[in-house]
Protein backbone atom coordinates (compact mmCIF):
# COMPACT_ATOMS: atom_id res chain seq x y z
CA UNK A 1 0.00 0.00 0.00
CA UNK A 2 2.82 2.56 0.97
CA UNK A 3 5.19 1.41 -2.14
CA UNK A 4 2.12 2.05 -4.38
CA UNK A 5 1.47 5.14 -3.04
CA UNK A 6 5.00 6.72 -3.41
CA UNK A 7 5.07 5.32 -6.48
CA UNK A 8 2.37 7.82 -7.27
CA UNK A 9 4.02 10.83 -6.24
CA UNK A 10 7.50 9.87 -7.44
CA UNK A 11 5.68 10.27 -10.95
CA UNK A 12 3.64 13.10 -9.90
CA UNK A 13 7.08 14.95 -8.68
CA UNK A 14 8.68 13.84 -11.78
CA UNK A 15 6.15 15.45 -13.92
CA UNK A 16 6.23 19.01 -11.62
CA UNK A 17 9.80 18.78 -11.93
CA UNK A 18 10.29 18.19 -15.76
CA UNK A 19 7.39 21.53 -15.77
CA UNK A 20 9.41 23.51 -13.37
CA UNK A 21 7.87 23.38 -10.29
CA UNK A 22 10.61 22.26 -7.99
CA UNK A 23 8.61 24.05 -5.26
CA UNK A 24 5.49 22.04 -5.85
CA UNK A 25 7.24 19.24 -6.04
CA UNK A 26 8.39 19.66 -2.64
CA UNK A 27 5.32 20.62 -1.12
CA UNK A 28 4.05 17.36 -3.05
CA UNK A 29 6.88 15.32 -1.12
CA UNK A 30 6.73 16.98 2.49
CA UNK A 31 2.19 16.49 2.11
CA UNK A 32 2.34 13.23 1.48
CA UNK A 33 5.59 11.35 3.60
CA UNK A 34 3.57 13.60 7.13
CA UNK A 35 0.21 11.91 6.06
CA UNK A 36 1.78 8.50 5.90
CA UNK A 37 3.70 9.13 8.74
CA UNK A 38 0.54 10.74 10.82
CA UNK A 39 -1.86 7.78 9.71
CA UNK A 40 -2.06 5.51 12.27
CA UNK A 41 -2.04 8.36 15.03
CA UNK A 42 -5.60 9.34 13.08
CA UNK A 43 -8.08 9.54 15.79
CA UNK A 44 -9.83 6.63 16.37
CA UNK A 45 -13.55 6.81 14.35
CA UNK A 46 -15.58 5.53 17.72
CA UNK A 47 -14.29 8.62 19.79
CA UNK A 48 -17.11 11.59 19.18
CA UNK A 49 -15.84 13.80 21.82
CA UNK A 50 -12.80 15.25 23.34
CA UNK A 51 -12.73 16.65 27.02
CA UNK A 52 -9.56 19.22 28.51
CA UNK A 53 -9.76 19.01 32.14
CA UNK A 54 -8.83 22.10 33.63
CA UNK A 55 -8.64 24.47 36.63
CA UNK A 56 -11.32 27.12 37.13
CA UNK A 57 -8.84 29.71 37.13
CA UNK A 58 -7.67 29.24 33.90
CA UNK A 59 -11.13 28.62 32.42
CA UNK A 60 -12.08 32.15 33.92
CA UNK A 61 -8.90 33.43 32.32
CA UNK A 62 -9.38 31.74 29.08
CA UNK A 63 -12.65 33.86 28.45
CA UNK A 64 -11.15 37.09 29.58
CA UNK A 65 -12.91 37.10 33.34
CA UNK A 66 -11.06 38.70 36.25
CA UNK A 67 -11.34 36.81 39.76
CA UNK A 68 -10.63 38.14 43.00
CA UNK A 69 -7.87 36.93 45.08
CA UNK A 70 -10.23 36.33 48.18
CA UNK A 71 -13.05 34.81 46.50
CA UNK A 72 -12.93 31.99 44.45
CA UNK A 73 -15.20 34.11 41.69
CA UNK A 74 -17.17 37.09 42.24
CA UNK A 75 -20.72 38.74 39.84
CA UNK A 76 -19.79 41.82 40.71
CA UNK A 77 -16.29 41.57 39.27
CA UNK A 78 -17.74 39.85 36.15
CA UNK A 79 -20.47 42.64 36.03
CA UNK A 80 -18.25 45.52 36.01
CA UNK A 81 -15.47 43.85 34.23
CA UNK A 82 -14.07 47.03 31.74
CA UNK A 83 -12.61 43.94 29.50
CA UNK A 84 -15.40 42.64 27.69
CA UNK A 85 -14.12 43.87 24.26
CA UNK A 86 -11.12 42.17 25.18
CA UNK A 87 -9.78 39.60 22.03
CA UNK A 88 -10.92 35.94 22.57
CA UNK A 89 -8.08 33.49 24.53
CA UNK A 90 -7.25 29.96 23.39
CA UNK A 91 -7.05 26.63 25.12
CA UNK A 92 -3.70 26.78 25.72
CA UNK A 93 -0.66 24.74 24.70
CA UNK A 94 2.02 23.92 27.28
CA UNK A 95 6.02 22.74 26.82
CA UNK A 96 6.31 19.32 27.55
CA UNK A 97 9.26 20.41 29.92
CA UNK A 98 6.45 21.41 32.39
CA UNK A 99 4.32 18.63 32.11
CA UNK A 100 4.07 16.59 35.71
CA UNK A 101 5.47 13.35 34.06
CA UNK A 102 9.00 13.24 33.97
CA UNK A 103 9.06 10.58 31.37
CA UNK A 104 7.48 13.05 29.04
CA UNK A 105 8.81 11.89 25.91
CA UNK A 106 10.94 9.46 26.55
CA UNK A 107 9.33 6.41 26.37
CA UNK A 108 9.66 6.54 22.65
CA UNK A 109 13.16 7.13 23.09
CA UNK A 110 13.73 4.31 25.82
CA UNK A 111 11.84 1.66 23.82
CA UNK A 112 12.96 2.33 19.66
CA UNK A 113 15.75 0.42 19.82
CA UNK A 114 18.82 1.19 17.80
CA UNK A 115 18.92 -2.62 16.45
CA UNK A 116 15.64 -1.92 13.96
CA UNK A 117 16.22 -1.84 10.70
CA UNK A 118 14.89 1.91 10.11
CA UNK A 119 17.73 3.06 12.28
CA UNK A 120 20.72 1.17 10.81
CA UNK A 121 18.96 1.88 6.49
CA UNK A 122 18.36 5.84 7.31
CA UNK A 123 21.18 7.35 9.88
CA UNK A 124 20.42 10.66 9.16
CA UNK A 125 16.73 10.29 9.87
CA UNK A 126 17.20 8.07 12.84
CA UNK A 127 19.69 11.20 14.48
CA UNK A 128 17.76 13.73 13.32
CA UNK A 129 14.79 11.76 14.91
CA UNK A 130 16.59 11.10 18.63
CA UNK A 131 17.78 14.75 18.36
CA UNK A 132 14.28 16.10 18.00
CA UNK A 133 13.08 13.88 21.06
CA UNK A 134 15.28 16.00 23.38
CA UNK A 135 13.35 19.13 22.08
CA UNK A 136 10.63 20.69 23.73
CA UNK A 137 7.01 20.83 21.87
CA UNK A 138 4.20 22.26 22.58
CA UNK A 139 1.21 20.44 23.74
CA UNK A 140 -2.70 20.24 24.40
CA UNK A 141 -4.19 16.86 25.75
CA UNK A 142 -7.80 16.11 25.42
CA UNK A 143 -9.26 13.10 26.71
CA UNK A 144 -11.52 10.91 23.63
CA UNK A 145 -14.54 9.68 24.44
CA UNK A 146 -16.81 7.65 22.57
CA UNK A 147 -20.31 8.65 24.79
CA UNK A 148 -21.13 12.09 27.01
CA UNK A 149 -21.57 9.82 29.81
CA UNK A 150 -18.23 8.47 29.70
CA UNK A 151 -16.73 12.18 31.05
CA UNK A 152 -18.02 12.06 34.51
CA UNK A 153 -15.00 10.18 35.65
CA UNK A 154 -13.61 10.31 38.93
CA UNK A 155 -10.40 9.25 38.21
CA UNK A 156 -9.87 12.04 35.77
CA UNK A 157 -11.74 14.30 37.99
CA UNK A 158 -8.84 13.88 40.65
CA UNK A 159 -6.20 13.16 38.14
CA UNK A 160 -7.00 16.58 35.37
CA UNK A 161 -9.72 18.25 36.55
CA UNK A 162 -7.78 19.73 40.41
CA UNK A 163 -9.41 16.87 42.64
CA UNK A 164 -12.60 17.73 41.35
CA UNK A 165 -12.56 21.22 42.10
CA UNK A 166 -11.76 22.11 38.33
CA UNK A 167 -13.87 21.89 35.04
CA UNK A 168 -14.31 20.28 31.88
CA UNK A 169 -14.51 21.23 28.70
CA UNK A 170 -16.01 19.44 25.89
CA UNK A 171 -16.75 19.29 22.38
CA UNK A 172 -16.69 17.11 18.80
CA UNK A 173 -13.90 15.89 17.40
CA UNK A 174 -15.20 16.98 14.48
CA UNK A 175 -14.38 20.67 14.97
CA UNK A 176 -10.36 19.65 14.70
CA UNK A 177 -9.89 20.71 10.69
CA UNK A 178 -7.95 18.60 8.47
CA UNK A 179 -4.82 21.18 9.27
CA UNK A 180 -5.08 20.90 12.85
CA UNK A 181 -2.22 18.75 13.59
CA UNK A 182 -3.98 16.29 16.27
CA UNK A 183 -3.33 12.99 17.22
CA UNK A 184 -4.10 10.01 18.74
CA UNK A 185 -1.95 8.74 21.34
CA UNK A 186 -0.34 5.22 21.41
CA UNK A 187 0.62 3.11 24.01
CA UNK A 188 2.73 0.08 24.54
CA UNK A 189 6.01 -1.14 22.60
CA UNK A 190 4.44 -2.75 20.13
CA UNK A 191 3.21 0.83 19.16
CA UNK A 192 6.66 1.83 18.77
CA UNK A 193 7.72 -0.82 16.80
CA UNK A 194 4.95 -0.80 14.11
CA UNK A 195 5.65 3.80 13.96
CA UNK A 196 9.33 2.40 13.81
CA UNK A 197 8.14 -0.41 10.53
CA UNK A 198 6.00 2.23 9.47
CA UNK A 199 8.59 4.45 9.07
CA UNK A 200 10.72 1.85 7.35
CA UNK A 201 8.22 1.02 4.62
CA UNK A 202 7.68 4.92 3.70
CA UNK A 203 11.69 5.96 3.60
CA UNK A 204 13.23 2.04 1.59
CA UNK A 205 10.64 3.09 -0.52
CA UNK A 206 11.14 6.75 -1.21
CA UNK A 207 14.80 5.74 -1.20
CA UNK A 208 13.75 3.73 -4.04
CA UNK A 209 11.39 5.65 -5.93
CA UNK A 210 13.01 6.33 -9.54
CA UNK A 211 12.42 9.85 -10.73
CA UNK A 212 13.66 11.07 -7.00
CA UNK A 213 16.68 9.70 -7.55
CA UNK A 214 16.58 10.79 -11.22
CA UNK A 215 16.45 13.98 -10.52
CA UNK A 216 18.20 13.81 -7.61
CA UNK A 217 15.26 14.99 -5.22
CA UNK A 218 15.98 12.98 -2.53
CA UNK A 219 16.31 15.00 0.67
CA UNK A 220 20.21 15.38 1.98
CA UNK A 221 20.81 15.70 5.21
CA UNK A 222 20.69 19.75 5.04
CA UNK A 223 16.81 19.43 4.02
CA UNK A 224 15.67 17.33 6.50
CA UNK A 225 14.78 19.27 9.25
CA UNK A 226 13.13 21.42 6.37
CA UNK A 227 10.98 18.42 5.16
CA UNK A 228 10.28 16.01 7.99
CA UNK A 229 10.62 18.32 11.42
CA UNK A 230 6.85 18.47 11.42
CA UNK A 231 6.28 14.65 10.53
CA UNK A 232 9.18 13.36 12.82
CA UNK A 233 9.44 15.57 15.68
CA UNK A 234 6.16 14.86 17.21
CA UNK A 235 6.51 11.35 17.28
CA UNK A 236 8.05 11.02 20.85
CA UNK A 237 4.98 12.68 22.44
CA UNK A 238 2.64 10.14 21.04
CA UNK A 239 3.23 7.59 22.65
CA UNK A 240 3.14 6.14 26.52
CA UNK A 241 3.36 3.59 29.01
CA UNK A 242 0.46 0.63 28.15
CA UNK A 243 -0.77 1.54 31.87
CA UNK A 244 -2.55 4.86 30.63
CA UNK A 245 -4.46 3.03 27.71
CA UNK A 246 -7.36 3.81 29.30
CA UNK A 247 -6.89 7.77 28.92
CA UNK A 248 -7.58 7.56 25.28
CA UNK A 249 -5.55 10.54 25.46
CA UNK A 250 -5.60 13.05 22.08
CA UNK A 251 -3.45 15.53 21.70
CA UNK A 252 -2.42 18.30 19.35
CA UNK A 253 1.71 18.35 19.19
CA UNK A 254 3.25 21.39 17.70
CA UNK A 255 7.52 21.28 17.57
CA UNK A 256 9.22 23.95 18.95
CA UNK A 257 11.05 25.26 15.60
CA UNK A 258 7.42 25.55 14.30
CA UNK A 259 5.88 27.96 16.52
CA UNK A 260 8.70 29.69 17.64
CA UNK A 261 9.13 32.10 14.80
CA UNK A 262 5.78 33.04 14.34
CA UNK A 263 4.10 32.79 17.30
CA UNK A 264 4.23 34.88 20.60
CA UNK A 265 5.70 32.22 23.80
CA UNK A 266 4.08 33.38 26.93
CA UNK A 267 5.22 33.09 30.32
CA UNK A 268 2.11 32.72 32.95
CA UNK A 269 3.14 33.28 36.63
CA UNK A 270 1.12 30.80 39.57
CA UNK A 271 1.95 31.92 42.61
CA UNK A 272 -1.29 30.97 44.67
CA UNK A 273 -0.84 27.68 45.70
CA UNK A 274 2.92 27.07 44.69
CA UNK A 275 4.79 30.56 45.07
CA UNK A 276 6.06 31.61 41.83
CA UNK A 277 6.12 29.45 39.00
CA UNK A 278 6.58 30.11 35.08
CA UNK A 279 5.13 28.07 32.73
CA UNK A 280 5.70 28.81 28.74
CA UNK A 281 2.44 28.65 26.29
CA UNK A 282 1.58 29.45 22.74
CA UNK A 283 -1.88 30.01 20.99
CA UNK A 284 -2.97 27.99 18.34
CA UNK A 285 -5.50 29.60 16.09
CA UNK A 286 -7.24 26.48 15.78
CA UNK A 287 -7.94 26.69 19.41
CA UNK A 288 -9.42 29.58 20.27
CA UNK A 289 -12.35 29.23 22.54
CA UNK A 290 -14.93 31.63 20.60
CA UNK A 291 -14.25 28.78 17.81
CA UNK A 292 -14.84 25.61 20.52
CA UNK A 293 -18.22 27.36 22.34
CA UNK A 294 -19.79 28.10 18.90
CA UNK A 295 -19.85 24.07 18.44
CA UNK A 296 -21.93 21.52 20.44
CA UNK A 297 -19.79 22.17 23.30
CA UNK A 298 -20.63 22.00 27.30
CA UNK A 299 -18.55 23.10 30.26
CA UNK A 300 -19.20 20.94 33.09
CA UNK A 301 -18.21 21.95 36.73
CA UNK A 302 -16.40 19.13 39.22
CA UNK A 303 -18.00 17.56 41.81
CA UNK A 304 -15.90 19.51 44.13
CA UNK A 305 -16.87 22.94 43.00
CA UNK A 306 -18.24 25.19 45.99
CA UNK A 307 -21.00 27.26 45.04
CA UNK A 308 -21.77 25.25 41.63
CA UNK A 309 -25.39 26.98 41.00
CA UNK A 310 -24.12 30.44 41.59
CA UNK A 311 -20.82 29.71 39.46
CA UNK A 312 -23.07 27.89 37.13
CA UNK A 313 -24.78 31.44 36.56
CA UNK A 314 -22.08 33.56 36.70
CA UNK A 315 -20.62 31.63 33.44
CA UNK A 316 -23.93 31.93 31.73
CA UNK A 317 -24.25 35.73 32.35
CA UNK A 318 -20.58 35.58 30.99
CA UNK A 319 -21.01 33.72 28.03
CA UNK A 320 -24.17 35.54 27.10
CA UNK A 321 -22.08 38.86 27.38
CA UNK A 322 -19.26 37.23 24.94
CA UNK A 323 -21.96 36.33 22.58
CA UNK A 324 -21.62 32.69 23.12
CA UNK A 325 -24.62 31.54 24.56
CA UNK A 326 -25.14 28.34 23.20
CA UNK A 327 -22.32 26.63 25.19
CA UNK A 328 -24.23 24.17 27.87
CA UNK A 329 -23.18 24.66 31.67
CA UNK A 330 -23.96 22.23 33.46
CA UNK A 331 -22.45 20.13 36.99
CA UNK A 332 -20.82 16.69 37.99
CA UNK A 333 -23.39 13.80 39.13
CA UNK A 334 -20.57 12.72 41.20
CA UNK A 335 -20.58 12.06 44.88
CA UNK A 336 -17.15 13.72 45.69
CA UNK A 337 -15.44 13.04 49.13
CA UNK A 338 -11.87 15.01 49.16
Amino acid sequence: MIDSEIKTMDRMIGSLITDGASNSAERLLHDTVRELIGRPYQIETDLKYVVHYTSMSALFSILSCPIEHDTFFSISSIEQSKNLNRKFEFLRMYDSYSFNDPNEGRFFVDSAFGSHPFARNHRDLWSFLMDSSKNPAYIASFRGVSDIAEIDDLVFWRTYGKEGRGCAIVFPVSFFGSNTPVFQVQYGTRSVQSTLDNLSSIFDSIESAQYLRQHRFLPASSLIPKIYSSSLSPLSYLHKHKIFKYEKEVRIVVPFEELSRTSPVCHRIHDRESGLKLRHYVNLPALNIDKILRTNSMIILGPAVSSKRNLGFVLKQRLRRLGLPGATICESKIDYQS
